[in-house]
């Protein structure tokens, strides 16, 4: 089970204690959404779809995807973002690197 995470509201400034969700990799294992400790979490005041997910990478297989951002809702109305600690970056592959370089006999 994942790890509970204080969060401060910062509408109202209440403590509540938020667990991360844990989805299902493609891998199979159980991947909890790294909720950054000690991080401000921001008062959504308008929806984008784009912001609304977040990339993380599986600590099983390293697969990268999208998860739902974490939200918590205050009882004073707002409704918080928690941050998450994002995926790496992804090097470019880079030619005479294994998987970066083109099979024999084609061009770029």
């Amino acid at each position: 089970m994942a790890e509970s995470v204080p969060v401060c509201c910062p509408a109202c400034r209440r403590e509540h204690s938020f667990t991360p969700p844990t989805f299902p990799c493609a891998c199979g294992a159980p991947l909890t959404l790294p909720v950054s400790r000690g991080c401000r979490p921001e008062v959504l005041e308008h929806r984008t779809w784009d912001e609304s997910w977040v990339t993380v990478a599986c600590p099983s297989c390293d697969r990268r995807d999208s998860w739902p951002a974490p939200e918590l809702g205050c009882a004073c109305g707002a409704v918080v973002r928690l941050p998450v600690t994002p995926a790496p970056e992804l090097d470019p592959p880079e030619l005479g690197r294994p998987g970066g370089s083109l099979a024999p006999g084609r061009s770029a």
